[in-house]
């Protein structure tokens, strides 16, 4: 099913169409009707009356999403702008095709997540919904009024605080069926720190600002305004907002998604203890089935730090914390060359905790031994020659001490 949308204007009308297929959304085109203002009015409105015929006749869609407009009294653009909608409507009705009728706020609503946005938001999420780059801002906000009436059913009192549609089925439906939900998404960024906040940073990507709520640790790092930083992302939708979290490393966004995997654990509860405990630590903590490890954060009471421990202490070993990667606001050039080696380290490490389990230690001893271990030579400087043979014997020297 196609889906044409039209953002009516005397001097540009915007449209654009959608193809709907088992829910799945796809681009088929965008473009604007222009009309010289120089050209008597009755001209101008055939003229996008015309138009949009020809339009409907070559991608005959099954709905069209028209925009609403506030005529204000006594204000003349507000008229005309009001013609050229009724033209459109027009155009639609001599058709017999459904009509669906669209407030503004909701539309941008339905695509951004706020009905304040501006047209660079809205341009913004329908590159990324669509991966099409329109051609202007109005045939950009015609995509989203298409994207907005394929979920007309869920809203027909068309008001936008309506119990039925508190936020964007469009951009959940776009993200689950073109598998970009979550990290899936936007996996990192890299741009210009502008702005740091109480419990979130702002970096600019291309003009556009990505609030990333953060960590406390991460809000510690000694970073400065306008440096480029680069995080991993991961983008969270919930019924009445859109949120994204940032990280440095792969072993941090690792454990904030796994701790999410627990009953009562949100991203904020997440969050705090990221804020209050290193990714080892928390590790270690489950490894152990040490719940007083948690209560450190903030928020987390004995009952939560319980089921973290209960939950994860047979899973924990399944999980990837491997820091493939650490992204920071220093050595961004240098990932690519670290990668490797990082990721070699971790396994030496690993390793040892295998080894030492099999001498006849438990794991909570051996992790929390060889974590030890990581530590000191963090510490000391010496992580570059290391080895499972140099492991070894420090985590057992560790533990006879």
């Amino acid at each position: 099913m196609r889906i044409l949308g039209i953002d009516p204007g005397l001097r540009y009308t915007g449209w654009g169409v959608i193809h709907v297929e088992k829910e799945k959304v796809k681009y088929v085109s965008d473009g604007i009707i222009s009309t010289k203002s120089n050209v008597n009015d009755g001209i101008r409105l055939l003229y996008i009356f015309q138009k949009l015929e020809d339009i409907i006749i070559k991608f005959k869609p099954k709905i069209i999403g028209v925009e609403k407009t506030f005529v204000g009294q006594g204000n003349i653009s507000s008229l005309k702008l009001g013609m050229a909608r009724g033209i459109c409507l027009l155009a639609a009705a001599k058709t017999n095709i459904s009509i669906k009728e669209l407030a503004p706020k909701l539309v941008k609503k339905s695509v951004t997540g706020t009905g304040n946005a501006d047209k660079q938001q809205v341009n913004s999420m329908i590159k990324i919904l669509l991966g099409q780059t329109p051609v202007n801002d109005d045939s950009s906000d015609a995509l989203a009024i298409a994207i907005t009436a394929n979920n007309y059913e869920a809203y027909q009192d068309n008001t936008v605080n309506s119990s039925k549609y508190n936020l964007s089925r469009a951009i959940q439906k776009a993200l689950l069926n073109q598998r970009w939900l979550s990290h899936k998404m936007i996996a990192s960024v890299t741009g210009k720190l502008r702005i740091k906040l109480d419990s979130s940073i702002i970096v600019e990507v291309n003009g556009i600002g990505y609030k990333l709520n953060v960590s406390k640790k991460t809000l510690s790092h000694p970073h400065e305004i306008g440096s480029v930083v680069t995080f991993y992302t991961d983008l969270q939708i919930k019924d009445d907002k859109i949120l994204m979290y940032g990280f440095l490393s792969q072993k941090e966004i690792n454990i904030f998604r796994v701790l999410q995997s627990i009953q009562g654990i949100g991203p904020k509860a997440s969050l705090s203890i990221l804020s209050a405990l290193e990714v080892d630590d928390i590790i270690l903590g489950i490894t152990a089935g040490d719940k007083t490890v948690f209560l450190n954060a903030d928020g987390i009471g004995s009952k939560v730090a319980s089921r973290i421990v209960s939950e994860l202490q047979d899973k924990i070993n399944t999980f990837n914390f491997s820091d493939e990667e650490t992204y920071g606001y220093k050595n961004v050039n240098n990932v690519p060359s670290e990668k490797k080696s990082n990721t070699a380290k971790e396994e030496f490490f690993n390793d040892s905790i295998s080894a030492i389990v099999n001498l006849g230690y438990s794991r909570s001893e051996a992790f929390k031994a060889v974590m030890n271990v990581k530590k000191d030579l963090n510490k000391d400087g010496n992580m570059i020659d290391i080895s499972i043979e140099k492991i070894i014997p420090l985590a057992l020297k560790n533990l006879s001490g």
